[in-house]
């Protein structure tokens, strides 16, 4: 890890926690926004953080949903600084500590195994202690890729409804974080998720790399 990565620089303590990874801290933010509220949807009111199962990948990808809406996040290779974090390792993480949009300089996160996490003020170098951890980690995360069409030609044929809050919700991340404050909206049928995105804004990545935000809304059945 560097200064330049990190913000600052690193000394290893003895016994000191495992570092897995440092990522932008907006970014869980985004996700947070979409996990579920129920306490018993214990497989969806958490945000999943995947390292790529491929030797030497750097591809991270965060994800979250509420069962009607997902929020999907794949960050490349270089726009992550990966410590021990394996490859095909999924990290589960409590949202609780991301609600809350972080402050403009706050720009990286440092997760630790012990549970612990230190969010990064490149202005002030203040460091701010969270824990990422979650004691519900007995289940298996929903498989979020399958739900993404391999294509879309953009011909519903027939009216389409969605739910204004979940939208609106989006909408206001792609006002903060995206880059042109342009989203794109792309379909199938009227029936067939929808999914909006937004590239973000290169100030809320400390490291290089392109960033997408991708939205896939469930529509509302309409009864005629």
């Amino acid at each position: 890890m560097t200064t330049t990565t990190l913000e600052r620089p690193v000394t290893v303590q003895p016994n000191s926690p495992l570092f897995l990874i440092a990522l932008p801290v907006h970014l869980l933010h985004c996700v947070a926004q979409v996990v579920s509220t129920d306490p018993v949807k214990v497989s969806i009111n958490k945000i999943s953080l995947y390292r790529e199962d491929s030797a030497g990948s750097g591809e991270i990808t965060l994800a979250a949903t509420d069962g009607h809406r997902l929020l999907r996040i794949v960050l490349p290779a270089g726009s992550t600084q990966i410590g021990e974090l394996e490859p095909g390792q999924r990290l589960i993480i409590d949202p609780a500590a991301f609600k809350k949009r972080p402050l403009t300089n706050e720009k990286t996160i440092e997760l630790f195994a012990d549970g612990t996490a230190e969010i990064v003020n490149s202005s002030s170098r203040e460091i701010k202690k969270v824990f990422w951890k979650t004691t519900d980690t007995k289940f298996e995360f929903p498989n979020y890729d399958q739900l993404f069409p391999d294509n879309f030609h953009n011909k519903p044929e027939a009216p389409f409804a969605f739910n204004p809050s979940y939208l609106l919700d989006f909408l206001k991340l792609a006002k903060q974080y995206g880059s042109n404050l342009v989203v794109k909206w792309r379909m199938n049928a009227a029936t067939t998720p929808m999914v909006q995105t937004f590239h973000v804004d290169s100030k809320w990545l400390p490291l290089e790399g392109e960033v997408t935000v991708e939205h896939l809304l469930m529509p509302v059945q309409i009864r005629t």
